[in-house]
């Protein structure tokens, strides 16, 4: 399914993991990515409440799970930023986790700039 989005998309979806997971269906792929953009908007949007609370079991357990959700979609760029959110609670925080949050909400926009390009 790449195609001129490919290029800034590469950096946040395996395509090739997504195409195996689908077995090669566009259709399944765009929904499950559907799927995953809602769920994001809601876990990041928790993530930002639980830094504003420095609430850092909850900043855990939203990390954690988006790390599930993006490698299941095969959206390892954002399982990245995930993981780094938990490494950064484990140590001094010498990152704002913010910078994190803001670098997903830039790979979930091109995630959405795709799908907008591709309707169902």
């Amino acid at each position: 399914m790449p195609d001129s989005f490919a290029t800034n998309l590469d950096q946040v979806l395996d395509w090739s993991y997504l195409h195996r997971l689908s077995e090669n269906d566009p259709e399944f792929e765009l929904e499950l990515l559907r799927l995953l953009v809602e769920d994001l908007q809601a876990q990041i949007g928790g993530l930002r409440a639980a830094v504003e609370q420095g609430d850092d079991s909850a900043l855990r357990r939203i990390a954690h799970r988006i790390k599930g959700a993006t490698a299941n979609a095969g959206a390892f760029g954002l399982r990245a930023l995930a993981s780094q959110i938990e490494v950064a609670l484990e140590g001094d925080r010498p990152v704002s986790i913010y910078g994190y949050i803001n670098e997903m909400e830039a790979d979930l926009a091109e995630i959405q700039t795709f799908l907008r390009a591709h309707p169902a």
